[in-house]
């Protein structure tokens, strides 16, 4: 349980629920054992308490372990009745038993020692003890009784030590160089408690680190006039030297500074830095080695953070370190000055800027750090230049989201966090918030969905972050796309800092015009863009759009990738919706997305669709897919923008533009990247009849036949196939046509297959060795269909030795079926199978793996093998697979001789459209022999029920009882494995 006394009384248990009492009686009695921590108290004493100035009753103690066994069965619900756990006691006395159990006073006092233990060697992991000690205050301590006799004390104690970790928190904030922002909250402090000692003298420090030592004097002689006029003594000896030295300025005691100016006072770090080690390493490597290192890169990826660390690190080595803000620097002028502040050297010594903040760096070797140099470019050049030729000893870091462009400057961009330091810094940050603690794999999946979509980028993740406080992560990953909205608050002093909206605003309002131009034009891309689609939609020429991205890569708005032949350009997600919402202000974006969809159209349909074989050595041995003539080698790396284009026309009403793009994407990419499940571009009715061009017409079709068996529908592989045929004068076109028909027929009109085959077979060219493939193969499953399950045998495993994953695995079933598990086992995926077919069909081995174990009689193995079948197919965006696994689950109920109904209900659910004709033969050769084994009766009633259920939700109640079995099994595998078979669910 958790238990809280720093404010009202509060009792939650460990499902979350209260549990407090309410019956004032019993929140004393409860309080009253609460103040002694588990120390006995007497009966006597606690009917005292209990009944404190009021009439008690005829029988108090009666009466008061009637109170006992209430509060029992309040707070120790699980054992009413039995031996208590929390609330115990002898014949004469009671106490709690805390252990096990959270109270908030006893977390409270061990982070405050943690806190004031961890202070002397590092004031920001005091700071955090501290920060989290207070935060468990809700108010007084032992709000309800506070003011009585037996409770004063305590509550007294727990005040007392309530502001002593409020000025062990100033203490560390002052040790860690925060005495600005201290300065507010300190004077506070000292108002509301004017005789307490140390915060006057931490208040005296702040002022004098300010920069206003006469203050700080003043607050001390009114202190001492205050403590001698209300209680007639002085101030402490440590108080009174704390003056004398400030009055005295010696400032080599007091800031640790040399009369050359106030070196080494950095903002604090307050939390840790996660995830840039490598990059801490790079960036020091190059201030060894150089005079001058900037470090760029994208609004918030981490630039100061980084450069503090370094400036924290030389600084505990002993390294004179100069850390200068410059984002508050609103003219170029006063950069020098915004040095001399850093410095706090007087204005007097700011007669000729440049000149005597060389005078005083010259004389002090060490590191100087100037931060957030992009808005002050010229004026930080200027000053640099100057430094580097009469400072030869100083050492200049920089930050800026675009280089200085100084002659002997290295730079170092810096990147985006990696997935696993961006998921680490999320957790870390959302911990500090929200006390979030999970393991859940789900939760795990959906942080790195949310950093991924926040481009790696540290102060997207912790303002994401901050929001754990009051949705939970999957809740922040649904509103992503709202992130400029989502994206705000947290603590960060900078008005740009403070949501990624304004972080973004800085960038882009340092821009001329033809770059925000060109800028907004980009942001219209998804994914990568190249110098020419840019030039096109932003109707720039290309040498104008090189020009301009140049610029903008610079300036961290826009990432390059160099490759050997090309470049290519991409904005981070964050920063591309930004510009979209730039584009919106301004009413551009229906113009800007048309050119976009007409450029990618463009592209697509410059190269005129032929049927070709894939380039010798490219290796798709297949007897289940065709391909066209590829436009580009590989993946086409804009896939993203054309289906961004697609959406575009579809939206326009452009059906031509849409069917064009959309067959040529399908024939080019296939299911490497370009799968339409919901019909929005392919299979459609309406754009098909819009393409008037007959060439057109049958392309689109065979690209809508080719995707129609990926999701179950062979009847719209027949028609689009058929109409393809017959929209075609292309021979070549024709015979893919008719190879995708013949693959129809299969499910539909096996009379058909061996004469569309043939006739396909005669007009293909020569070098379509792929689509010959496909055809024989058709040639092959039409025996498998025809029941011919011997000569099938041995043409699939012709086509295995060829390299067909597919052939493989239906040649385990096959095998299976024709009682040779012992060859099962030797058929396994093909060496030269492709990557892409062995995911979509490996599936098929531990299902083959299951059907054997079950024949065997090894039951726990068979569901074993089943449920990594299941995971395989999880996964796949193919559909029906879920029949053929339900089908082996119901042969291995069969074979298990379990509950025969259970094993027909599988059976009837599976019935229907199946993925492979082996699946068919599968189904064909155990159905009836199920069947028999239930009586007619109970087949009527199992059919009914099991023919209204989905697929999809029987198997996953069918995957979680074999995870079951395979438990069992670990858990007793000293007995009898568990037998699969189960009561169906009705």
């Amino acid at each position: 349980m958790r238990i809280g006394i720093l404010g009202p009384l509060e009792v939650v248990g460990g499902d979350g629920t209260r549990r407090d009492p309410s019956a004032a009686r019993q929140r004393r009695l409860l309080l009253a054992l609460l103040v002694w921590r588990g120390e006995p108290v007497s009966i006597d004493r606690l009917v005292d308490i209990v009944w404190s100035g009021a009439e008690l009753p005829r029988d108090p103690v009666a009466t008061l372990r009637t109170y006992v066994t209430r509060l029992r069965t309040v707070l120790d619900p699980d054992h009413v009745g039995g031996q208590a756990h929390f609330l115990v006691g002898a014949g004469d006395h009671y106490r709690l038993e805390l252990d096990g159990h959270d109270l908030d006073a006893t977390r409270f006092e061990e982070d405050l020692a943690r806190g004031h233990d961890a202070r002397p060697r590092d004031p920001a992991e005091a700071l955090r003890f501290l920060d989290r000690a207070l935060m468990r205050w809700r108010g007084p301590a032992l709000m309800e009784v506070a003011d009585e006799h037996w409770a004063l004390p305590e509550a007294v104690r727990l005040e007392e030590l309530r502001l002593h970790a409020i000025e062990e928190r100033f203490q560390c904030l002052l040790d860690t160089g925060a005495h600005l922002e201290t300065l507010g909250a300190l004077e506070r402090h000292v108002r509301e408690h004017p005789l307490r000692e140390r915060p006057h003298g931490l208040l005296m420090l702040a002022l004098d680190r300010a920069g206003r030592t006469a203050d700080a004097l003043e607050v001390f002689r009114s202190f001492r006039r205050r403590l001698a006029d209300e209680t007639g003594l002085d101030p402490s000896a440590d108080l009174a030297r704390l003056h004398d030295r400030l009055l005295g300025h010696s400032d080599a005691e007091v800031f640790g500074a040399a009369a050359a100016g106030v070196w080494n006072e950095l903002p604090p770090t307050t939390s840790p830095l996660v995830g840039r080690d490598r990059e801490l390493r790079a960036v020091r490597d190059l201030i060894g080695r150089a005079g001058l290192v900037t470090v760029t890169g994208t609004g918030g990826v981490g630039k100061t953070r980084l450069a503090l660390e370094i400036a924290h690190v030389d600084r505990d080595t002993g390294t004179s370190v100069l850390f200068v803000e410059l984002a508050t620097v609103t003219a170029s002028d006063d950069v020098a000055d915004a040095v001399f502040s850093a410095l706090r050297l007087p204005a007097a010594g700011r007669t000729d800027a440049v000149a005597g903040l060389v005078r005083v760096l010259r004389a002090r070797p060490g590191l100087v750090v100037l931060d957030n140099c992009e808005h002050v470019l010229a004026s930080v050049c200027e000053l640099v230049e100057r430094l580097l030729r009469d400072c030869p000893e100083l050492t200049l870091l920089t930050t800026s989201r675009e280089p200085l462009g100084i002659e002997g400057e290295r730079v170092y961009r810096l990147p985006s966090l990696e997935v696993a330091d961006s998921v680490a810094l999320f957790r870390e940050r959302a911990t500090s918030v929200a006390s979030l603690a999970t393991d859940d794999p789900a939760d795990d999946a959906v942080m790195e969905l949310i950093c991924r979509r926040l481009d790696g980028i540290p102060l997207a993740i912790e303002l994401a972050a901050v929001r754990t406080g009051h949705l939970s992560v999957a809740e922040i990953a649904d509103r992503l796309d709202e992130r400029f909205w989502l994206l705000t608050g947290g603590r960060r002093a900078l008005p740009r800092q403070q949501t990624i909206a304004a972080t973004i605003d800085w960038s882009y309002d340092l821009l001329d015009a033809d770059e925000q131009r060109l800028f907004r034009a980009a942001s219209v891309f998804v994914g990568g863009f190249d110098v020419a689609a840019l030039a096109a939609v932003a109707q720039v020429s290309d040498h104008a759009a090189v020009d301009v991205l140049a610029s903008l890569v610079a300036k961290s708005l826009v990432e390059a990738t160099v490759g050997r032949e090309h470049a290519r350009y991409r904005l981070s997600e964050t920063v591309r919706l930004y510009g979209l919402e730039r584009v919106r202000d301004r009413g551009d974006l229906a113009s800007l997305r048309q050119r976009h969809a007409e450029h990618y159209l463009g592209r697509a349909v410059a190269v005129p669709p032929r049927l070709a074989d894939l380039p010798a050595g490219g290796g798709e041995r297949t007897m289940c897919r065709i391909r066209l003539q590829p436009m580009v080698e590989g993946d086409d790396p804009d896939l993203a923008n054309q289906l961004e284009a697609l959406a575009w026309l579809d939206r326009c009403g452009d059906l031509v533009g849409c069917g064009r793009l959309a067959a040529r994407m399908a024939t080019v990419l296939d299911q490497r990247g370009f799968l339409d499940p919901d019909r929005r571009y392919l299979r459609r009715a309406d754009v098909a009849d819009a393409l008037a061009n007959p060439e057109e017409r049958a392309l689109y079709l065979v690209a809508s036949a080719l995707q129609a068996p990926y999701f179950g529908s062979w009847a719209e592989e027949l028609r689009f196939g058929e109409a393809a045929m017959a929209s075609t004068s292309d021979p070549q076109m024709s015979a893919v046509a008719a190879a995708l028909t013949t693959q129809a027929c299969l499910a539909f009109d096996l009379d058909r297959v061996p004469e569309l085959a043939e006739t396909a077979l005669r007009d293909l060219s020569p070098e379509a060795h792929h689509a010959r493939l496909l055809l024989r193969g058709q040639q092959t499953l039409h025996l498998v269909m025809k029941g011919h399950l011997v000569e099938a045998v041995e043409r699939l495993e012709a086509h295995a030795r060829a390299g067909d994953v597919f052939a493989a695995g239906e040649l385990r079933v096959l095998l299976h079926v024709v009682d040779d598990d012992d060859r099962v086992e030797t058929v396994a995926i093909p060496e030269a199978a492709e990557a892409e077919h062995v995911a979509l069909w490996s599936y098929r081995w531990p299902l083959t793996e299951g059907l054997v174990a079950a024949a065997r009689g090894r039951h726990a193995a068979a569901a074993a093998a089943l449920v990594r079948a299941g995971e395989i197919i999880a996964t796949s965006p193919v559909s029906l697979l879920d029949r053929d696994l339900l089908m082996a689950c119901a042969v291995a109920t069969h074979h298990a001789g379990g509950d025969a109904v259970h094993a027909l209900h599988l059976t009837t659910v599976a019935e229907g459209r199946w993925r492979s004709p082996a699946s068919r033969v599968l189904y064909r050769h155990y159905a009836p022999r199920i069947r028999a084994a239930v009586s007619d009766g109970q087949l009527e009633a199992v059919v009914a029920v099991a023919s209204e259920l989905r697929p999809a939700e029987v198997l996953e109640q069918e995957l979680a009882r074999l995870r079951m079995v395979v438990e069992d099994a670990r858990r007793r595998p000293e007995q009898a494995p568990t037998t699969p078979g189960a009561r169906s669910p009705r």
